[in-house]
């Protein structure tokens, strides 16, 4: 008899639980749903970032381009100067 009665609380002990334990598993699964949507809109900002990093890269990448180009300039410039020079002393000579 002890048995049974135990067995008996047991049940109404689960039926108890089981309105419990349904509200804690809707409520687990709208926070699953919250954290997929909010996953879902983070995801195409970090695909942004990463465009991002790639024009940084890109545009710092050129800005040394553009700097080397310009050193090169800058030594076509002092050669030219110096050809100048000698030609403008070469005709201040002859005449």
């Amino acid at each position: 008899m002890a048995i049974v009665e135990t067995s008996k609380f047991q049940r109404s002990k689960r039926v108890e639980y089981l309105p419990k334990l349904r509200e804690i598993q809707t409520g687990l699964e709208k926070d699953l749903a919250n954290l997929r949507s909010k996953f879902n809109l983070l995801e195409p900002e970090s695909k942004i970032f990463g465009d991002l990093e790639n024009l940084k890269a890109d545009a710092e990448s050129r800005a040394r381009n553009l700097e080397l180009v310009v050193e090169d300039l800058k030594e076509e410039l002092k050669a030219i100067k110096s050809i100048l020079d000698l030609d403008l002393k070469k005709k201040s000579s002859i005449d």
